[in-house]
């Protein structure tokens, strides 16, 4: 490879290192509405403080602590990787023009997939995958601490202009495990692209149709501004939608962080058998993180048949 110097690999691959991590950074994502980010130094972490935080009391004589009830939950990190190959060829004969378009994509694919794992995968599953409490996240029977008494954070009726006031009312009732009322407001409507049109009427028209007998008058939609709507590709099921409170410091989802994705290369014939027997670079990105639930009272469901 006598056209092909160390530095200019190097030069080539500096500059691909930068536009990865532009196209990462430009990259739009939701996946921040309905999760927050957990660091992770090690290949699984646990989750007992998930199950909940006492509350505030009138401080007579000494404090009375409260040890929280331990929840065995933990989330183990996932590696994850993608991996694009270059003949060295390209680089002799500097034909890298289309190479540059492929590494803004890798940096646009790494980015989407943490929108992916959190829509697509826990919020798609939520109604099929166990959280802290043994219960399935999305679900009507979670017990609330040790009172014996449960709670539903699950529906199952269509998404409409009542289904949705309904899944308000439930949530802004929602208690934590000491019967206390834990003060949630819905920010966020998730939907799949089939249900766009429909959110944005419940939380956006000015006026809704009311009246009685055929009346053709208009009311005022007190539900308009109630919610974001955030509409992912992710979610497949066309019918499907959740309510999330995203304003308080935990949310519905916990996005474990150990690695986040990064570029990396192996360019070197002198230190790789590949590279040397095979006449090719490589590029590409690894990661590791996983998700997992936080508190289902975060969230309401509605899982429509």
């Amino acid at each position: 490879m006598p056209n092909v110097s160390s530095d200019y690999v190097e030069g080539v691959m500096k500059g691909w290192r930068a536009l990865y991590q532009e196209s990462f950074d430009k990259t739009t994502l939701d996946w921040e509405a309905v999760a927050f980010e957990s660091p992770s130094d090690t290949d699984q972490e646990g989750y007992s403080w998930v199950g909940e935080v006492p509350g505030m009391r009138e401080w007579i004589d000494e404090r009375v602590v409260k040890a929280l009830k331990d929840y065995d939950y933990s989330i183990k990190n996932k590696r994850w990787e993608s991996t694009i190959a270059v003949e060295v060829d390209a680089f002799e004969d500097r034909k890298l023009g289309q190479y540059q378009i492929r590494v803004k994509n890798l940096g646009n694919a790494a980015a989407q997939h943490l929108d992916e794992l959190v829509f697509g995968t826990a919020l798609a599953g939520a109604d099929t995958a166990l959280c802290f409490d043994g219960q399935y996240f999305i679900d009507t029977d979670h017990p609330l601490g040790d009172t014996g008494t449960t709670f539903s954070n699950k529906g199952t009726t269509a998404l409409n202009p009542t289904s949705y006031a309904a899944a308000r009312v439930a949530m802004r009732k929602f208690k934590n495990d000491e019967g206390r009322s834990m003060a949630l407001v819905p920010t966020d409507l998730i939907v799949p692209p089939d249900l766009e049109d429909d959110a944005h009427k419940i939380t956006d028209s000015e006026y809704v149709a009311g009246g009685t007998g055929g009346s053709a008058t208009m009311t005022k939609n007190w539900l308009k501004g109630t919610a974001r709507v955030i509409v992912s590709p992710h979610l497949t099921d066309t019918n499907n939608w959740f309510l999330v409170c995203g304003n308080k410091p935990i949310k519905p989802i916990i996005l474990q962080m150990r690695k986040r994705p990064e570029f990396n290369e192996l360019t070197n014939a002198n230190s790789s058998d590949k590279v040397f027997f095979t006449d090719t670079y490589y590029f590409g990105v690894k990661a590791r993180y996983n998700v997992g639930y936080s508190l289902p009272q975060l969230i309401f469901g509605s899982i429509v048949a």
